[in-house]
């Protein structure tokens, strides 16, 4: 894919993940976005807190699967999640913000596999994730052309 397509695809997919309701409801905001990598970020509410006071793993999850998915898109598919695989290493913050940064491992005809791994602002790990995403279909040249 060249620079000129990949741009284009790049304004389409940021725009369809932060306009998505769950997302603009979790505050997620894509911080940057390359083929195959994706970072997002997000501020930590009291509605994300779980009964301890700490940032719920629901919320870590999601953020993780958000851009994960993201990430897999700008190869050029659609896709969804087979399965996800989370390691809690931290509780989270109950305030500030979080990030997530993700990178293809591998892609193959029907399958991609991704890591994700989500860390607070002194860049202290709170999880790492293992995706595998079934590879739907790829984005056909007019929805990426917006012809």
């Amino acid at each position: 894919m060249n620079e000129e397509v990949f741009a284009q695809l790049r304004e389409k997919i940021i725009h369809r993940v932060e306009s998505a309701g769950y997302h603009q409801l979790l505050g997620i905001k894509v911080i940057d976005l390359q083929p195959g990598r994706c970072t997002t970020a997000m501020e930590v509410g009291p509605e994300y807190l779980n009964p301890n006071g700490w940032l719920h793993g629901g919320v870590i999850t999601s953020l993780s699967d958000t851009t994960a998915g993201t990430a897999a898109s700008s190869m050029g598919y659609r896709v969804t999640t087979v399965n996800m695989t989370t390691e809690f290493m931290r509780r989270g913050p109950a305030s500030g913000k979080i990030f997530c940064r993700t990178n293809v491992i591998k892609a193959g005809r029907t399958l991609m596999w991704i890591r994700a791994e989500v860390y607070d602002e002194k860049d202290t790990v709170l999880s790492e994730t293992t995706f595998v995403f079934f590879l739907l279909e790829q984005f056909k040249p007019k929805e990426i052309s917006g012809e």
